[in-house]
């Protein structure tokens, strides 16, 4: 004597499991490349304060755009964002009113990142890195 089939009823393809989890890998695998390739011609530059205090007036130029960060203090970072627009050019950056420190060549657009630390001794190491994504 079997099993009568009406005590394991076969559930219709769109509510198997089998069906639902390769279906939710592939969406959250697309939205993450989408969202990595979308975020890619973006320019970034970021600022670390390694000295022992706080910088009152940082002002950063790149691009032909400016921003200006009030009381960084020690072991904080900023970011600062490209907008698209603007011609390439060298960073400078300003700290408290001080002679400008011209910095690495970076665009506007094109996925370029500016990392830059500013240490103790009032040296400035900057590192630009190209998106690898092109």
């Amino acid at each position: 004597m079997g099993i009568p089939m009406a005590l394991f009823p076969v559930k219709p393809w769109w509510r198997r499991r089998r069906f639902w989890w390769p279906l939710a890998a592939a969406v959250i695998l697309g939205t993450t490349f989408w969202l990595a390739l979308a975020r890619t011609d973006t320019s970034r530059i970021v600022i670390y304060n390694n000295t022992d205090g706080t910088l009152d007036d940082l002002v950063v130029t790149a691009c032909g755009q400016s921003r200006t960060f009030r009381d960084v203090e020690s072991g904080a970072s900023v970011r600062f964002k490209l907008a698209p627009s603007g011609v390439e050019s060298a960073i400078s950056i300003s700290v408290n009113n001080a002679a400008p420190w011209q910095g690495d060549y970076i665009e506007p657009k094109g996925g370029y990142r500016a990392l830059i630390h500013i240490n103790r001794n009032g040296d400035v190491e900057c590192r630009t890195s190209l998106s690898a994504w092109f």
